[in-house]
């Protein structure tokens, strides 16, 4: 058996093996749960395909709940001004994005600090059949995103109990 040999990259050496080409980064794991979510996504009422974070971009995690008349979709998303946001049906899917800006200021005998962020979100779903889309509202309120999704008349009346029987 041959000896194995380990290389750790050095003080300002790169890994080759997580630099792309033109400078873009390789995040391993990144890749592999986007995967899994496009697996999952698959059989959840909304397959979402968001955006994978990355430099100037802010996760936006949700809530989607089904209710007997509605879908909710709920959004925290704190420091962010309703005039940042926006919700939009594109391409038979509904997507929210915006943009968090927040500065701080600190004034100091000698010193001021300033700290700014910045960071975009975007999320679509992919909405199911029987949703009423002429009645999709949005509201936002304490920093929550709330989208409310009604279900189509026919969509309610497709919905039924099957018993189970033993065999």
């Amino acid at each position: 058996m041959g000896q194995m040999i380990y290389k750790f990259p050095m003080k300002g050496e790169q890994n080759p093996a997580t630099v792309q080409p033109f400078g873009q980064t390789w995040y391993p794991l990144e890749s592999l749960r986007r995967n899994l979510d496009r697996l999952f996504g698959e059989w959840a009422p909304f397959g979402d395909n968001e955006m994978v974070p990355g430099p100037g971009r802010v996760m936006l995690p949700v809530e989607v709940m089904e209710f007997a008349d509605t879908f909710q979709i709920k959004a925290e998303l704190p420091g962010v001004r309703e005039e940042d946001i926006e919700v939009k049906i594109v391409n038979g899917g509904l997507t929210i994005k915006g943009v968090k800006k927040e500065e701080t200021e600190q004034h100091e005998p000698g010193y001021v600090a300033t700290e700014r962020t910045y960071g975009r979100f975007e999320r679509f779903f992919r909405l199911p059949d029987g949703i009423a889309l002429d009645k999709i509202a949005a509201t936002f309120a304490n920093g929550v995103l709330k989208v409310t999704l009604p279900k189509t008349v026919e969509a309610k009346k497709q919905e039924r109990t099957i018993p189970v029987k033993a065999a």
